[in-house]
Protein backbone atom coordinates (compact mmCIF):
# COMPACT_ATOMS: atom_id res chain seq x y z
CA UNK A 1 0.00 0.00 0.00
CA UNK A 2 1.20 3.51 -0.81
CA UNK A 3 1.88 5.58 2.30
CA UNK A 4 0.43 8.95 1.31
CA UNK A 5 2.90 11.18 3.18
CA UNK A 6 3.97 14.48 1.66
CA UNK A 7 5.97 17.53 2.64
CA UNK A 8 3.65 20.54 2.88
CA UNK A 9 3.80 23.71 4.95
CA UNK A 10 7.25 22.71 6.29
CA UNK A 11 6.14 19.39 7.75
CA UNK A 12 5.46 15.82 6.69
CA UNK A 13 1.74 15.04 6.71
CA UNK A 14 -0.57 12.22 5.67
CA UNK A 15 -2.53 13.34 2.61
CA UNK A 16 -5.71 11.91 4.14
CA UNK A 17 -5.46 14.52 6.92
CA UNK A 18 -5.46 17.45 4.51
CA UNK A 19 -8.51 19.55 3.71
CA UNK A 20 -9.46 21.63 0.70
CA UNK A 21 -7.98 24.63 2.52
CA UNK A 22 -4.55 22.99 2.25
CA UNK A 23 -4.80 23.11 -1.56
CA UNK A 24 -2.95 26.30 -2.48
CA UNK A 25 -2.71 27.32 -6.14
CA UNK A 26 0.94 28.41 -6.03
CA UNK A 27 1.99 25.17 -4.29
CA UNK A 28 0.15 23.04 -6.85
CA UNK A 29 1.48 25.08 -9.79
CA UNK A 30 5.07 25.00 -8.51
CA UNK A 31 5.02 21.27 -7.89
CA UNK A 32 3.43 20.42 -11.25
CA UNK A 33 5.97 22.68 -12.99
CA UNK A 34 8.78 20.60 -11.47
CA UNK A 35 7.32 17.18 -12.40
CA UNK A 36 8.39 15.94 -15.84
CA UNK A 37 5.91 14.23 -18.13
CA UNK A 38 6.67 10.67 -19.28
CA UNK A 39 8.88 10.13 -16.22
CA UNK A 40 11.45 12.47 -17.81
CA UNK A 41 11.77 10.30 -20.93
CA UNK A 42 11.64 13.18 -23.39
CA UNK A 43 14.37 14.99 -25.27
CA UNK A 44 13.80 18.06 -23.10
CA UNK A 45 12.03 18.41 -19.73
CA UNK A 46 8.33 19.09 -20.22
CA UNK A 47 6.23 19.57 -17.13
CA UNK A 48 2.83 18.39 -15.97
CA UNK A 49 1.95 22.09 -15.57
CA UNK A 50 2.53 22.69 -19.30
CA UNK A 51 0.56 19.55 -20.16
CA UNK A 52 -2.35 20.79 -18.02
CA UNK A 53 -2.37 24.16 -19.79
CA UNK A 54 -2.40 22.35 -23.15
CA UNK A 55 -5.35 20.18 -22.07
CA UNK A 56 -7.21 23.30 -20.94
CA UNK A 57 -6.79 24.67 -24.48
CA UNK A 58 -7.93 21.46 -26.20
CA UNK A 59 -11.16 20.83 -24.25
CA UNK A 60 -14.42 22.63 -25.01
CA UNK A 61 -14.49 26.08 -23.40
CA UNK A 62 -16.88 25.06 -20.61
CA UNK A 63 -14.34 22.43 -19.44
CA UNK A 64 -11.19 24.55 -19.75
CA UNK A 65 -10.93 25.24 -16.01
CA UNK A 66 -11.37 21.57 -15.11
CA UNK A 67 -8.98 20.61 -17.91
CA UNK A 68 -6.31 22.80 -16.33
CA UNK A 69 -6.77 21.06 -12.98
CA UNK A 70 -7.26 17.50 -14.26
CA UNK A 71 -3.78 16.33 -13.10
CA UNK A 72 -3.52 18.41 -9.90
CA UNK A 73 -3.52 15.27 -7.75
CA UNK A 74 -0.02 14.58 -9.10
CA UNK A 75 1.17 17.60 -7.11
CA UNK A 76 0.47 15.46 -4.05
CA UNK A 77 1.40 12.00 -5.36
CA UNK A 78 4.10 12.60 -7.98
CA UNK A 79 3.91 11.45 -11.57
CA UNK A 80 2.39 7.96 -11.91
CA UNK A 81 4.56 6.67 -14.76
CA UNK A 82 7.54 6.52 -12.44
CA UNK A 83 5.88 3.84 -10.28
CA UNK A 84 6.11 0.14 -10.94
CA UNK A 85 3.04 -1.69 -12.28
CA UNK A 86 2.12 -3.04 -8.84
CA UNK A 87 1.54 0.50 -7.52
CA UNK A 88 -0.45 1.93 -10.42
CA UNK A 89 -3.91 0.93 -9.13
CA UNK A 90 -3.15 2.20 -5.62
CA UNK A 91 -1.88 5.46 -7.14
CA UNK A 92 -5.10 5.83 -9.17
CA UNK A 93 -7.25 5.26 -6.10
CA UNK A 94 -5.27 7.81 -4.09
CA UNK A 95 -5.42 10.37 -6.92
CA UNK A 96 -9.18 9.82 -7.25
CA UNK A 97 -9.55 10.46 -3.50
CA UNK A 98 -7.44 13.63 -3.81
CA UNK A 99 -9.45 14.86 -6.81
CA UNK A 100 -12.77 14.26 -5.08
CA UNK A 101 -11.86 15.46 -1.57
CA UNK A 102 -9.17 18.12 -2.04
CA UNK A 103 -8.73 19.44 -5.59
CA UNK A 104 -12.34 19.80 -6.78
CA UNK A 105 -13.63 21.33 -3.53
CA UNK A 106 -10.50 23.49 -3.22
CA UNK A 107 -10.87 24.89 -6.72
CA UNK A 108 -14.70 24.85 -6.86
CA UNK A 109 -15.57 22.34 -9.56
CA UNK A 110 -17.31 18.98 -9.82
CA UNK A 111 -14.65 16.25 -9.74
CA UNK A 112 -16.76 14.12 -12.11
CA UNK A 113 -16.03 16.62 -14.91
CA UNK A 114 -12.42 15.41 -14.97
CA UNK A 115 -13.55 12.35 -16.96
CA UNK A 116 -15.00 14.64 -19.62
CA UNK A 117 -11.46 15.94 -20.23
CA UNK A 118 -10.03 12.50 -21.03
CA UNK A 119 -10.11 12.78 -24.83
CA UNK A 120 -8.26 16.12 -24.73
CA UNK A 121 -5.80 14.58 -22.27
CA UNK A 122 -5.15 11.75 -24.75
CA UNK A 123 -4.78 14.22 -27.62
CA UNK A 124 -2.28 16.28 -25.60
CA UNK A 125 -0.36 13.09 -24.83
CA UNK A 126 -0.22 12.24 -28.55
CA UNK A 127 1.02 15.74 -29.42
CA UNK A 128 3.68 15.51 -26.71
CA UNK A 129 4.80 12.16 -28.10
CA UNK A 130 5.21 13.73 -31.54
CA UNK A 131 7.01 16.90 -30.46
CA UNK A 132 8.90 15.72 -27.38
CA UNK A 133 9.63 12.07 -28.08
CA UNK A 134 10.01 12.22 -31.86
CA UNK A 135 7.20 9.81 -32.72
CA UNK A 136 5.73 10.10 -36.17
CA UNK A 137 2.13 11.32 -36.04
CA UNK A 138 0.99 8.51 -38.33
CA UNK A 139 2.22 5.90 -35.81
CA UNK A 140 -0.21 7.08 -33.14
CA UNK A 141 -3.50 5.19 -32.95
CA UNK A 142 -6.09 7.90 -33.60
CA UNK A 143 -8.93 5.43 -32.99
CA UNK A 144 -8.39 6.18 -29.30
CA UNK A 145 -8.79 9.90 -30.02
CA UNK A 146 -12.01 11.81 -30.73
CA UNK A 147 -10.64 13.06 -34.06
CA UNK A 148 -9.08 11.63 -37.19
CA UNK A 149 -5.80 13.50 -36.74
CA UNK A 150 -3.42 13.97 -33.84
CA UNK A 151 -3.27 17.68 -34.66
CA UNK A 152 -5.93 20.12 -33.41
CA UNK A 153 -7.84 22.52 -35.64
CA UNK A 154 -5.34 25.26 -34.70
CA UNK A 155 -2.72 23.42 -36.74
CA UNK A 156 0.72 21.88 -36.44
CA UNK A 157 2.60 25.12 -35.74
CA UNK A 158 0.26 25.98 -32.86
CA UNK A 159 0.59 22.47 -31.43
CA UNK A 160 4.38 22.55 -31.67
CA UNK A 161 4.48 25.88 -29.84
CA UNK A 162 2.31 24.46 -27.04
CA UNK A 163 4.79 21.61 -26.58
CA UNK A 164 7.87 23.83 -26.36
CA UNK A 165 9.70 23.02 -23.10
CA UNK A 166 9.84 25.85 -20.57
CA UNK A 167 11.87 26.52 -17.44
CA UNK A 168 9.85 25.39 -14.41
CA UNK A 169 9.28 28.98 -13.22
CA UNK A 170 7.84 29.95 -16.60
CA UNK A 171 5.68 26.80 -16.63
CA UNK A 172 4.40 27.63 -13.13
CA UNK A 173 3.56 31.20 -14.17
CA UNK A 174 1.82 29.98 -17.34
CA UNK A 175 -0.27 27.57 -15.26
CA UNK A 176 -1.20 30.24 -12.69
CA UNK A 177 -2.01 32.82 -15.37
CA UNK A 178 -4.26 30.30 -17.11
CA UNK A 179 -5.95 29.48 -13.80
CA UNK A 180 -6.81 33.12 -13.10
CA UNK A 181 -7.90 33.75 -16.70
CA UNK A 182 -10.34 30.83 -16.49
CA UNK A 183 -11.41 31.36 -12.87
CA UNK A 184 -12.59 34.87 -13.65
CA UNK A 185 -14.93 33.53 -16.34
CA UNK A 186 -16.06 30.19 -14.95
CA UNK A 187 -15.72 30.03 -11.17
CA UNK A 188 -17.64 32.62 -9.16
CA UNK A 189 -16.89 30.89 -5.83
CA UNK A 190 -13.09 30.99 -6.19
CA UNK A 191 -12.56 34.43 -4.61
CA UNK A 192 -8.92 35.19 -3.90
CA UNK A 193 -7.73 31.55 -3.49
Amino acid sequence: MITPLIWINNKVVDIRNLTKDDVVLEDVATTLAKICRFGGRTEYPYSVAQHSVLVSRLVPDRLAYVGLHHDDAEAFTGYGDALGPSKVEEQRELEHWIDENLIAPGFCFDWRDIKACKSADMQACALEQVFLQGRMADTIDTQQLPMTSVFPKEGVRWAKEQCRPLHWRRARDLYMDRHWELAERWVPCIGNR
